[in-house]
């Protein structure tokens, strides 16, 4: 996607934020240093920088959600 589509459909960390009941500093430490899935893996919500500004596009928070909410894969035993 490109920053003119993602400044025309994306949303704000605010927006985002507000529309899921979340505080908007818990939206930006999403997109900065994201957050550790069951797996162990760091997963951080998709966004861009545009005119110096987060835009978050549309079902990344979905996704986020998705990736860390994901059961972690069948561990090994040694």
């Amino acid at each position: 996607m490109s920053a003119v589509e993602l400044l025309g459909s994306g949303q704000s960390p605010e927006a985002v934020a507000k529309s899921a009941g979340l505080c908007g500093d818990t939206v930006r430490a999403w997109i900065k240093t994201g957050r550790r899935s069951a797996s162990g893996e760091v997963v951080k919500l998709e966004a861009m920088r545009v005119a110096g500004r987060w835009r978050v596009p549309g079902g990344a928070l979905e996704r986020f959600l998705a990736a860390v909410d994901a059961p972690a894969g069948p561990s090994e035993v040694r």
